[in-house]
């Protein structure tokens, strides 16, 4: 940023006026008495993915940077904290859900709580309303049980989900995607659905290998088994959701 000004003098009949630039320098990341991440200046970003990949020509991934809990400003939902990852995929993933073995709260939409970590034992996810402004390029799916090679992205361009290799892979569009504009959850007098965050499969017969069922719900929405589905260790399995 290169803030202008002028200064003018005068001194009996004879005036000078003179434009000066200031270079302000680019601030970077600092920790805050509270603990978590933010921009040294004290401003906050909107995402993740805001704090690794700055465009505002003001601040820089630099400082203090790093994984762990940032303090965002997700557009006009309140500032909260968040876990992000900023080095795995080029980083910039902020954590919306986590799921454990134990549970099915993942999968109502109303069930909003904190994650602290990637690992916690309980589980949470964010509100609908951060997720959907949050969201920009891609879906990350997570297994604990081998992340790296149980991973699924998922990608969007419009009104289009691909499956993808990679973040940023185009991948193919999945014929039997329903997409919705938030966290979805299953319609009416349907038979079986997958949920998958933003994306609910139709059919009983889809999963790519490796592959993850992020849930499964009956025809009326009723969550009926625990955690997610890993390809060749069934359900039960905990693991995380991130966007970017």
């Amino acid at each position: 940023m290169v803030p202008n000004f002028e200064v003018q003098a005068t001194y009996k009949t004879k005036t000078a006026q003179r434009a000066y630039a200031i270079q302000v320098a680019g601030t970077g990341i600092a920790v805050q008495p509270g603990g978590y991440r933010a921009w040294a200046d004290g401003s906050l970003a909107s995402s993740c993915y805001a704090y690794r990949f700055p465009s505002d020509g003001i601040h820089s991934f630099s400082g203090d940077a790093g994984s762990g809990t940032y303090r965002i400003q997700p557009g006009a939902e309140p500032a909260m904290d968040v876990v992000c990852d900023m080095s795995s995929d080029d980083g910039g993933w902020t954590l919306v859900a986590r799921i454990t073995t134990t549970s099915t709260i993942h999968l109502d939409r109303n069930a909003v709580g904190a994650l602290t970590s990637q690992a916690q034992p309980t589980t949470a996810k964010l509100s609908d309303a951060v997720i959907n402004t949050i969201a920009r390029e891609a879906i990350r799916v997570m297994s604990d049980a081998n992340p790296s090679v149980v991973t699924n992205y998922h990608r969007w361009d419009g009104n289009n989900l691909f499956n993808a290799a990679s973040p940023t892979a185009t991948g193919n569009r999945d014929t039997k995607a329903a997409w919705g504009s938030a966290w979805t959850t299953p319609a009416q007098n349907l038979t079986t659905y997958f949920y998958y965050g933003f994306k609910a499969y139709r059919g009983t017969a889809w999963m790519p290998t490796p592959g993850i069922n992020y849930g499964y719900g009956s025809a009326t929405g009723a969550a009926t088994r625990n955690g997610m589905e890993v390809t060749g260790r069934g359900w039960n399995q905990a693991g995380q959701v991130w966007l970017r």
